[in-house]
């Protein structure tokens, strides 16, 4: 009905009048019933705005300031024009409050409905392809992202590439997982935990990017005698005994230096700041001394000791180039002195290395073209100055630098494959010449034969030398093979059974350069020993120093006790050899008897019609 008022009151606007039975008197009169005073008010209002004088006319502004904030009734208005307006403004207002609040419920449900879709695009869009971002960024800088939460919620396409890509990240951290568990492999050693050469050399390589500090010292360490326990007790025995000593550098060096295992026995140590000889070989007298007290391993005791190379950064090499290779010169040196000690590098040793070197590269050429000879020096019985015996000494008569002493080129061939080739041909060569000797009229002379650590420890040591006596026709007593004290102290009973068997065979067996070194009593008792010999150093020194005199007699007292023949090394002047004599020594050799000589020089010697004395 409403509508149908505001309708009229729209017919109604600029009309003058209303005529009785006029088009409009039925809808005056719906209107008159419907709403009464307050209807009629409306139409006479909608009909005085056309009025031309205004009589009941008010403005809107003027309406609602005058009414509209008082909220009067409707009833309290006398005047019907004036009710009929402020009813009918009343009802448009409630109208439009109506449509307002329509719209504004409209708008806060469209708001909260936005609010939702946005929440939802968040947690299944937005969400997911920020996370989705921050893993592709990591993954391409080969990074690993951290642990994401998995995302809740129906299966969308976004949550199916999410959840690819979760996969993705998760083969991406095993895959880092597992490089970084390689490198830790290809750096560390597997048997002691320690760095590997890998990992010593990026050791050094992080500490020669370090700031300029005070220097540095890289110690080679090789452990001397490890051979014998792992042959004799076997490779797990062997590997503790290396764990042990791994730990016992580590425990030395602490978390200043740095602790590798290189291979084998062999271990080195990189110690930053110790860049001076002084604290430098402080460290390796303490490396020494840790590494020279017992192992238990097994629950045996065991004794072994160590050689240390010594080379510093930057007085012999820059820690990146070359410092290793000086400490491993140093090393060679300590094994040469005697082992049990440490030297520190010199330019010299660079040198040597270089030729020595140079003299291993030449040895197959040097074997294959028959240029090792045999020299032999005589042995002689001071009694009535007769030559009883030989040592054979091979020599290198080089295309290029003429004839070399075994100073010159022993070592590198001891440490070469071609050791026990070259071996045999000297054993070969040293019993066909002293067959030789012996059948021009030499009478019983002997044969001495130094062999090589390595054909003491072949398996065909005692087949080579029956061989070399049957094929010569030398009586197996007129060989004498001469041990050196590094056999002696492997105490190993796989070196002694062999030896055993030799002089079953009726080989004689002498202890070259006794009294220098560690041999003990005890180690004399497990030898089947014939002979010992004494070093050139207390027969020289028995004239000034009674220390040496007295080593001397010690050593011939010994050989007594164990019914062992003696025969003294060095002798250079009458006065040496009467001083032997009177000692009770019966057999010398030295430069006063006669210099290693070629095997026709010696035929003059020991032959008959030839033979002289000295």
């Amino acid at each position: 009905m409403r509508g149908r008022i505001v309708e009229l009151m729209r017919l109604l606007r600029g009309q003058a009048a209303f005529g009785p039975g006029g088009p409009l008197a039925d809808l005056l009169r719906e209107v008159e019933t419907t709403f009464g005073e307050t209807g009629l008010g409306l139409i006479d209002a909608a009909i005085a705005e056309g009025r031309a004088d205004g009589r009941y006319t008010l403005s809107a502004d003027e309406l609602t300031r005058r009414y509209v904030p008082t909220l009067k009734p409707v009833e309290a208005l006398r005047d019907r024009y004036l009710a009929g307006m402020v009813a009918g403004f009343a009802a448009e207002r409630d109208a439009v409050g109506t449509r307002l609040a329509v719209v504004a419920c409209g708008t806060v449900a469209l708001l909260a409905l936005l609010v939702a879709l946005l929440q939802s695009l968040r947690a299944s869009v937005l969400r997911p392809l920020l996370i989705a971002r921050e893993t592709v960024m990591a993954l391409s800088q080969d990074g690993v992202p951290a642990p994401r939460r998995p995302l809740a919620g129906r299966v969308t396409e976004i949550r199916r590439l999410f959840d690819a890509l979760g996969v993705l990240e998760e083969r991406m951290r095993e895959r880092t997982r597992l490089m970084a568990s390689l490198r830790r492999q290809a750096e560390t050693d597997g048997l002691t935990g320690l760095s590997n050469r890998r990992g010593l050399a990026l050791a050094m390589a992080r500490l020669a990017d370090a700031p300029e500090g005070s220097g540095a010292a890289a110690l080679m360490i090789d452990l001397d005698g490890f051979k014998k326990v792992n042959d004799s007790l076997g490779h797990e025995a062997g590997d503790d005994l290396i764990r042990q000593a791994g730990a016992r550098l580590s425990a030395c060096i602490g978390r200043d230096g740095h602790v590798a295992r290189m291979g084998g026995d062999e271990f080195a140590v990189l110690m930053p700041g110790c860049g001076e000889p002084g604290p430098a070989t402080a460290l390796a007298d303490t490396l020494l001394h840790s590494l020279s007290e017992p192992f238990q391993v097994e629950d045996q005791a065991i004794h072994i000791g160590a050689s240390v190379g010594i080379a510093l950064s930057p007085l012999h090499a820059p820690l990146a180039d070359g410092l290793l290779a000086c400490a491993d010169m140093a090393l060679y040196e300590a094994k040469r002195a005697g082992r049990h000690c440490h030297r520190l590098f010199t330019p010299a040793l660079r040198d040597a290395t270089l030729s020595w070197n140079a003299r291993q590269q030449e040895l197959p050429r040097a074997l294959a073209a028959g240029e090792f000879v045999l020299f032999y020096q005589p042995q002689l019985r001071l009694a009535d100055r007769r030559v009883v015996g030989a040592e054979a000494l091979i020599r290198w008569r080089h295309p290029r630098l003429g004839l070399l002493s075994p100073a010159e080129f022993l070592a590198p061939l001891e440490a070469s494959r071609l050791a026990v080739p070259v071996g045999r041909f000297v054993l070969r060569e040293a019993c066909a010449q002293a067959a030789a000797w012996r059948r021009a009229g030499a009478g019983d002379l002997r044969i001495g034969v130094n062999l090589f650590g390595a054909q003491f420890h072949s398996a065909s040591l005692v087949d080579e030398v029956k061989a070399a006596l049957a094929d010569s026709g030398l009586p197996a007593s007129a060989l004498e093979l001469e041990i050196t004290e590094t056999i002696i102290l492997q105490h190993d009973e796989a070196l002694i059974a062999p030896l055993r068997e030799l002089r079953a065979l009726g080989v004689g067996l002498a202890f070259d350069d006794y009294g220098t070194g560690y041999a003990s009593l005890s180690l004399l008792k497990r030898f089947p020993l014939t002979r010992l010999k004494i070093d050139r150093s207390f027969v020289q020194g028995m004239v000034s120093s009674s220390q040496d005199r007295a080593i001397v007699q010690s050593v011939l007292t010994l050989g007594r006790s164990f019914g062992l023949d003696v025969i003294a090394e060095g002798v250079e002047t009458e006065t040496m050899a009467e001083g032997l004599r009177a000692e009770g020594c019966e057999e010398a050799q030295g430069y006063l008897f006669g210099r290693p000589m070629p095997a026709e020089a010696f035929t003059a010697l020991a032959c008959p019609g030839e033979r002289r004395t000295a």
